[in-house]
């Protein structure tokens, strides 16, 4: 076997969580190297060059908000503030096709959310005040071990008002049924997002998640110092070799590390572990994060503009969010995106296609024709966010070299990029405190 030579930490997995945590580690002249199965950094963020369509495609659209300091952090320290394009305006439409306009007063919290509620489109006055009066309780409560369905109906939030107003948020956030979803996480949505000033900004970024990876954070990990190998698939780790641990690569080459940080999703995870002695029952534990519901993403290409909006939460349909990924020749280029689309996941390319351009037909009224659609759904894209779901620690591997980082790891928020960042930084943090 080619065994290369000795280096201080070996970080297994090149989405958000491991590049988080290589950046932070390089930062604090660690030595890293960084391990990616793919031959790009993205993890299960990525994009696709398909045929005839004018730009690369995002499996998956992904959205920060104003709360996301992590994540903005991170993209500031690689140099890419401006790889996000930050909105304050959020267009809701409604279910009979009207668009409104919501945006926050800039004044002090929780007075800014004042036009947010009076204009959000279903809602009668006693609907609004039962939010507002919902939201400040949350502000205040401790954690509980109950669902968001039993705290929504002892804070007095009606089915309708679940429907119109918490449903359309929740359940993009959580990719989960927000009334079967751990209350802390809603607790933790309402406190960071709608009751900071700033919370509910929304950020997207500019460019294709394969470009914003290829083009602007590889190239700052390596100039941080970041030994990168990719496409190279990890079979698993031993504690054969003088220096900690052997990460063994399918090209039968290896490398020796003194401390691992295992960042790739959790069935990638728990692979790993099963295939590493010592840690099997660490394995075990991971086995309920692999079991996530899906997130369908179809892109939708017509042959004219439909709308100048560049997104819009859509309330009561199949389809929860629509983004503008621009204009080609006169040929516009929208994605639909469904969360916790268990159901949804057992159609075809061509019914899903069917349905989101009929919807997307019902809010921007236009005669515009489809003329190419590709679908992609992520089977299991987040952890399913049970109360009853215990979440490791970066340290809970079950060695002491070993660490974990994941959007599935405990940081207090739910599957989001966020969490992905703050679990890969925690355990860099970790990881440098142990050298």
């Amino acid at each position: 076997m080619n065994q290369s030579k000795h280096i201080d930490v070996a970080v297994l997995g090149g989405g958000f969580a491991g590049c988080a945590a290589a950046l932070r580690l390089a930062q604090r002249g660690v030595g890293t190297a960084l391990i990616e199965y793919k031959a790009h950094l993205g993890g299960r963020a990525t994009s696709y060059q398909i045929k005839n369509w004018p730009a690369p495609l995002d499996n998956g659209q992904h959205v920060l908000l104003g709360c996301c300091d992590r994540t903005r952090g991170f993209l500031e320290a690689l140099g890419a503030p401006d790889a996000v394009d930050w909105r304050r305006t959020l267009p809701v439409a409604n279910s009979v096709g009207g668009i409104h306009a919501l945006r926050p007063w800039p004044v002090l919290p929780p007075f800014h959310l004042i036009p947010f509620l009076r204009d959000f489109p279903g809602l009668g006055f006693a609907d609004r005040a039962k939010i507002a009066w919902a939201m400040l309780r949350l502000s205040f409560s401790g954690a509980s071990r109950e669902t968001w369905g039993e705290l929504a109906a002892r804070l007095g939030q009606t089915q309708e008002i679940q429907r119109r107003f918490w449903r359309p948020f929740l359940v993009s956030a959580l990719n989960f049924d927000p009334a079967q979803s751990a209350a802390d996480h809603v607790r933790h949505i309402v406190r960071d997002a709608f009751l900071r000033r700033d919370g509910m900004n929304i950020g997207l970024p500019r460019m294709p998640l394969i470009q914003l990876f290829n083009e602007r954070i590889r190239p700052a990990l390596e100039r941080e110092g970041v030994v990168l190998k990719t496409a190279k698939r990890i079979l698993r780790l031993s504690l054969e070799g003088p220096h900690g641990f052997v990460v063994h690569l399918h090209d039968q080459s290896a490398l020796n590390a003194r401390k691992v940080i295992l960042a790739t999703g959790p069935a990638a995870a728990k692979h790993i572990l099963e295939e590493t002695t010592g840690v099997e029952e660490t394995a075990k534990r991971l086995g309920p994060f692999t079991l996530g519901s899906p997130i369908i993403s179809i892109h939708l290409l017509y042959d004219r503009v439909l709308t100048d909006l560049r997104f819009c939460l859509v309330q009561g349909k199949m389809i929860q969010w629509i983004f503008n990924k621009g204009v080609y020749d006169g040929r516009q280029h929208l994605q639909a995106v469904i969360s916790a689309a268990d159901r949804e996941a057992e159609q075809s390319q061509w019914e899903l296609a069917i349905a989101a351009d009929a919807e997307v037909r019902s809010i921007f009224g236009t005669a515009a024709q489809l003329v190419q659609s590709v679908s992609f759904i992520e089977k299991n894209a987040t952890f399913p966010p049970r109360p009853d779901l215990v979440r490791p620690a970066p340290r809970d591997s079950g060695h002491p070299d070993l660490f974990l980082a994941g959007d599935y790891v405990e940081t207090g928020w739910p599957g989001t990029i966020e969490s992905a960042v703050r679990s890969g930084e925690a355990a860099a943090e970790a990881v440098a405190a142990a050298i």
